[in-house]
């Protein structure tokens, strides 16, 4: 991650629960989440903007 190119955050979403991270461009691209039952991934980079992927 640069200050040019970095994740802004990583959001797990699923039908009950919702979990944010957070990140900066001074420190590395890593989190954890609980995944519980279905839900989405999302990560926002602020040269290709919104991704979505489904997990489980």
């Amino acid at each position: 991650m640069t200050k040019s190119h970095y994740i802004s955050f990583l959001t797990y979403v699923t039908s009950e629960k919702l979990q944010i991270v957070k990140l900066y461009p001074e420190g590395n691209a890593t989190c954890r989440f609980r995944f519980q039952g279905r839900g989405y991934l999302y990560c926002y980079c602020n040269r290709h903007g919104l991704m979505m992927k489904q997990v489980r």
